[in-house]
């Protein structure tokens, strides 16, 4: 078969296929040779990077006493109740604390309770009762036994430092400015 530049010849018998070019050029199709070396393995695929570890959030909350202004990562809030000091210890609402972090407060009537819940820690405090439940655990909330939940103005107050740490957060005192700081690390 011819044509323009290329005519093949059927050289089929040994599995190959012949084509000679005008310009006397031969063109073999088919199995290779048996004395050319294999070709070469392709180099291997580089290894996938490790997964990325999400970095914790912090969060930072702060409390002035006497000031119903609080911030959140440095924006401030206003809030309806004032944190303040009884027995050498800061008192506040549990809802400023535990819903800017991601988490959630009930309050039970009936019994007094107010029961704070972040991530996988659950705290239960009860007005006038100087123990808490932590994870279903009852624990002490201070070596001083008038340090309890109470309630002033109609709303229910909780030693600060003690609902803190319960929840993973860290608390730091500035006893100049009268400021309470809260860390808390989350993962996204």
């Amino acid at each position: 078969m011819t044509s323009g530049l290329v005519r093949a010849s059927p050289a089929v018998a040994s599995g190959k296929i012949v084509i000679s070019s005008y310009d006397g050029k031969i063109y073999c199709f088919g199995n290779p040779p048996k004395n050319k070396p294999p070709e070469p393995e392709p180099p291997p695929l580089p290894e996938p990077p490790p997964p990325e570890i999400p970095k914790p959030k912090l969060t930072i909350l702060t409390f002035k006493i006497g000031s119903n202004i609080m911030t959140i990562d440095g924006l401030e809030k206003t809030t309806d109740a004032k944190p303040t000091i009884i027995d050498g210890r800061t008192y506040l609402p549990a809802r400023f604390v535990v819903e800017p972090l991601g988490g959630w407060v009930a309050w039970y009537a009936d019994e007094k309770k107010v029961s704070c819940t972040l991530k996988e820690r659950t705290l239960e405090m009860w007005v006038g009762k100087p123990t808490a439940k932590l994870a279903g655990k009852e624990v002490t909330i201070d070596q001083n036994p008038k340090v309890t939940p109470i309630i002033i103005s109609g709303r229910t107050f909780v030693p600060i430092r003690f609902l803190c740490e319960s929840l993973g957060c860290e608390v730091s005192w500035n006893e100049v400015t009268k400021t309470v700081t809260l860390s808390y690390s989350k993962v996204p």
